[in-house]
C-alpha cells in the first residue's frame, strides 16, 4: 500500500480525533478496534520505525487532543493561570502524552523491519500498544486516561477486567486492531485468527459472570454529598465559613447512615485550624452510630502538607494521597530546586504525598475501606493490592477544575473499571459531579451529575479477590511474549545465517 508519509500522519490522526467517541459520555466501545487498525496496520503494513513513529503520533494528538481538551479548563482552574499559560501546557501534555504510542509504534516497526509478516507480528505491536499505555501510565508522573480497555466497562470484553484488568481488554482490543494489517501485509493464517478472535469476542458478550468474590455482612445504609462547589468559591476566604456551615449541615442531616462521604478537601482549610469543628463532628457522628469520610488539607507540621482523606466518628483513620497531580498539588523538581516558579500560581503550599503502603481503614467489626483521593483511581496498580483486601473502595473527588460534563464521565468511567477489576463496591463522592454508588459489576445503584445534592443507598462489603487483585496485569503481559520470543530467534536465525555465509 503506497502513501506519502502525511498521508500516514493525517489518517492516524483522524481514526484519533473520533477515537474518544468509544468512551464515556458516548460509549460507542465496537468503534475503538476499527479506528485503532489505522495506526496499527500502518505499522504492520510499512514495517519501518519511522511509520510507527508517525501513526503513533498522529493517533495519540487525535485522541488526546479531543478527548482531553477540557484540560485546559482545569490548568486555568487550579491558580487562575495566564490563558496563554494554560493553552501552552495543554499543548505540551497532549504533544507528551501523543510522544507515548509514538515511540511505542516506532520501536515495534523497527523490530519488524527485516522479518517476513507473520501472525507473531500482531502479538508484538499489541504489545507494542500495550508498552505505550503503560509508559504514558508513569512517564512523569503518569497519566492513564483513555486507556483502551476503558472503554469496555459496557462492551463484551469487559469479563475481562477482573481476570486482568484493564491492560488484558487494552490488548485484546490492540490484537483485534491489528488483523487488517496483518491481511494485507500478507500474513499466513490471519483468516482463522480473525475467526477465532471473532468466536471470542462474541463468547465474552454472552458468558455469565464469574463471582470471584462475595458478599460480607448485610447492606449498610450510606450518604454522599455533592456541595457543588465552584473552584474559585471553594478558596474564596471570604466564603469559608458559609462553605463550612454547608458541610456541618449536609452530615448532620444524614447523621444514622453508617458511612456519610464528602468529597476531596470538602472542608477547605487545614486539619490544625478546624479542630473544634472536627471534634463536634466526630462526637455528633458516633452519638449516631455513624462514620464520616471527608477531604480535608492536613498540616503535618513544619512544611509538610498533604490532601487527606479523615474518618471520623465510630470509626476513625486517615489516609493522605500518594499521587499528586504535578503543577496542581506540586511543583515537578522543587525539592531540587525550590525557587522553580509553578506556572499556576497554586494557592497552596505544595503537598507531600503519602506513604506508598496504606492499609485500609476500618469499618463496621470485619470490614474495611480502601480509600483514593481524585485521579488516584485512574492508577489501578497504586490501588490494587490495598483493594483487594477491603470490603469496599471510596473514592473522593473534585472534578470542579474539569468545568467539562464529557470529563467527568470519563472519569466516572475510570471507577466504574477499578469496581469491575476488584469486583466490588465503589462510593464516589465528588465535589460537582458524578457522585454514585458503583455496584461491583460496574453498574450504577445511584449517581448525583451535576448540582447539589446527597446520593443515598444501601452498600454490602465484599469479601476475596479477582485474578487482577492477586496478579495484577501478568497475564496481559504473558500473551504477547510468544511474538518476542518469536522475533527473537528469528533474529538470531537470521544472524547466524549471515554470519555463515560471510565466513564461507
Amino acid at each position: 500500500m503506497r502513501c506519502s508519509r502525511p498521508e500516514i500522519l493525517l489518517t492516524s490522526t483522524a481514526a484519533g480525533v473520533a477515537a474518544p467517541l468509544a468512551f464515556a459520555p458516548w460509549g460507542w466501545h465496537a468503534l475503538l478496534p476499527f479506528l485503532l487498525a489505522v495506526p496499527l496496520g500502518w505499522t504492520l503494513i510499512r514495517r519501518t520505525m519511522t511509520v510507527g513513529f508517525l501513526a503513533g503520533l498522529g493517533f495519540g494528538l487525535g485522541l488526546f487532543g479531543t478527548g482531553l481538551a477540557w484540560v485546559r479548563n482545569a490548568f486555568d482552574a487550579y491558580g487562575g493561570s495566564d490563558p496563554w499559560i494554560a493553552n501552552g501546557l495543554t499543548l505540551l501534555l497532549i504533544l507528551a502524552l501523543a510522544l507515548m504510542p509514538a515511540l511505542a509504534l516506532a520501536l515495534a516497526g523497527r523490530l519488524l523491519r527485516r522479518r517476513p509478516p507473520g501472525l507473531v507480528d500482531g502479538l508484538l505491536v499489541a504489545g507494542a500498544w500495550l508498552l505505550g499505555e503503560w509508559l504514558r501510565s508513569r512517564v512523569g508522573g503518569g497519566f492513564p486516561w483513555l486507556l483502551a480497555g476503558l472503554s469496555q466497562t459496557d462492551g463484551p470484553l469487559a469479563p475481562l477486567l477482573p481476570l486482568g484488568g484493564v491492560p488484558l481488554a487494552s490488548l485484546a482490543i490492540a490484537w483485534t486492531a491489528t488483523l487488517p494489517g496483518l491481511a494485507f501485509a500478507g500474513a499466513a493464517n490471519w483468516k482463522p485468527a480473525a475467526g477465532l478472535t471473532l468466536l471470542g469476542w462474541m463468547v465474552l458478550a454472552v458468558m455469565p459472570p464469574i463471582q470471584w468474590t462475595h458478599p460480607q455482612g448485610a447492606p449498610v445504609p450510606v450518604a454522599l454529598v455533592q456541595p457543588n462547589l465552584a473552584q474559585a468559591y471553594k478558596w474564596d476566604p471570604a466564603r469559608q465559613l458559609d462553605i463550612l456551615d454547608d458541610a456541618m449541615e449536609a452530615i448532620e442531616s444524614r447523621l444514622g447512615a453508617r458511612l456519610i462521604v464528602l468529597p476531596e478537601t470538602a472542608l477547605p482549610e487545614y486539619q490544625s485550624n478546624l479542630e473544634e469543628m472536627l471534634e463536634a463532628i466526630d462526637m455528633e457522628a458516633r452519638a449516631a452510630g455513624s462514620s464520616v469520610l471527608l477531604g480535608i488539607p492536613w498540616h503535618a507540621g513544619g512544611r509538610t502538607f498533604h490532601n487527606a482523606a479523615l474518618l471520623l466518628g465510630r470509626d476513625r483513620g486517615h489516609y493522605f494521597k500518594r499521587r499528586l497531580v504535578p503543577l496542581g498539588e506540586y511543583t515537578p523538581w522543587s525539592h531540587i530546586r525550590p525557587d522553580i516558579p509553578n506556572p499556576l500560581k497554586r494557592r497552596l503550599p505544595d503537598f507531600a504525598p503519602g506513604p506508598e503502603e496504606a492499609p485500609p481503614l476500618p469499618f463496621e467489626p470485619e470490614m474495611s475501606l480502601s480509600v483514593s483521593i481524585c485521579f488516584e483511581d485512574a492508577f489501578p496498580e497504586l490501588w490494587r493490592r490495598e483493594a483487594a483486601r477491603a470490603s469496599l473502595l471510596v473514592n473522593l473527588s473534585n472534578d470542579g477544575g474539569f468545568a467539562s460534563p464529557i470529563a467527568s464521565a470519563q472519569h466516572l468511567q475510570i471507577g466504574r473499571a477499578r469496581a469491575m477489576e476488584q469486583q466490588k463496591p465503589l462510593l464516589r463522592a465528588t465535589n460537582t459531579g458524578i457522585s454514585a454508588i458503583i455496584r461491583p459489576d460496574g453498574s450504577l445503584a445511584a449517581r448525583l451529575d451535576a448540582g447539589r445534592g446527597i446520593v443515598t443507598g444501601e452498600v454490602a462489603g465484599r469479601r476475596g479477590a479477582t485474578p487482577y487483585a492477586r496478579t495484577g496485569p501478568v497475564l496481559a503481559w504473558l500473551i504477547p511474549l510468544p511474538g518476542v520470543l518469536a522475533l527473537a530467534g528469528w533474529q538470531k536465525r537470521g544472524t547466524a545465517i549471515a554470519t555463515t555465509t560471510s565466513t564461507t
